[in-house]
């Protein structure tokens, strides 16, 4: 059974705590929740989002489980289903505290563009940031000034909570771009995905639709968002460029190689239009699928003129 909890007053109490001083948002003591009065291993989605800090406390997200340990942060988003299971032993609440904000507090333009950058609010759990104690320490004092705050009726607080947020914000978008720079100097994901890619456009495999960055991330076993920022991060170029390049250089292999017309190569690899095909491998090479055939094919006596790399700006 998945709970929907919509606002942050139903989440209060749910959580067997006073009505929220501010609708919008709030900080919670984890320490101060009633854990009895939550169902053992129920789902919930929030519709808004929440930043925890957490120890000693199990959740699931979709068929991955995950421990929090001292120095875990994990973000969620709108509409994301967790499952939360209590404590077997069931005798200590969970230490730690929750920022939650409803997206009705996201008005400012600023505020907004920035929510829009925070990718790591689809992050799956198991992608969870590990702070430092250092960034711990900052995040516990911006918290502690946006608590403050939230039981304030002075009319600056909606201006001091929304600075202090977008720190919070900046620090988590610092302190995972640190993490995900560190884990993908030790990865082998690149060549993975690579490799994935190539099996995917084999000859006489004959696709359905277009390759997606949700099915190479799910090949991968992460989520979209983390997924696509490793692969920027690593290389610069999103997912979407590599699946296209990798597409374009099984078209030219085609074009140049096989008696299949430009609207087979197209079906084969997945395109629904053969002119959406067609526009792409222009776009990307400068001439048309028909002009690289040509080429490729035009002479003998020479080697084909070099072609524009398939590289996304």
């Amino acid at each position: 059974m998945i709970h929907r909890v919509e606002s942050i007053a139903l989440l209060h109490r749910f959580a067997g705590l006073e009505e929220p001083s501010n609708p919008l948002v709030s900080v919670i003591d984890f320490s101060k929740v009633d854990t009895g009065n939550v169902p053992n291993a129920q789902s919930f989605a929030c519709g808004f989002y929440s930043i925890n800090f957490k120890r000693d406390c199990r959740l699931q997200y979709g068929r991955q489980s995950f421990d929090h340990q001292e120095g875990t942060l994990l973000c969620t988003g709108p509409g994301q289903v967790l499952t939360y299971t209590p404590d077997e032993a069931g005798s200590e609440s969970s230490a730690g505290w929750g920022l939650f904000f409803h997206p009705e507090f996201i008005t400012r333009p600023e505020l907004a563009s920035l929510i829009r950058e925070c990718t790591f609010f689809q992050y799956a759990e198991n992608e969870a940031l590990h702070l430092c104690q250092d960034d711990r320490l900052v995040l516990h004092s911006l918290v502690g000034n946006i608590d403050k705050e939230c039981q304030s009726s002075d009319p600056y607080s909606v201006e001091i909570i929304s600075a202090n947020l977008t720190l919070v914000l900046h620090y988590c978008r610092r302190a995972y771009g640190a993490q995900i720079a560190s884990r993908t100097r030790h990865s082998d994901l690149l060549a993975r995905f690579e490799k994935h890619l190539q099996g995917l456009v084999e000859p006489k495999r004959k696709r359905p639709s277009l390759p997606s960055v949700r099915e190479c991330a799910e090949a991968m076993h992460l989520s979209t968002n983390y997924f696509s920022d490793l692969i920027r991060l690593e290389t610069g170029r999103t997912p979407q460029e590599h699946i296209h390049h990798i597409l374009l250089e099984r078209a030219k292999i085609e074009l140049a190689t096989s008696s299949l017309s430009i609207a087979e190569i197209a079906y084969d690899l997945g395109f629904e239009y053969p002119q959406s095909f067609s526009k792409l491998f222009k776009k990307k090479n400068g001439f048309s699928p028909a002009a690289y055939r040509e080429r490729s094919r035009g002479s003998t006596s020479r080697e084909p003129e070099p072609v524009a790399p398939s590289v996304v700006s």
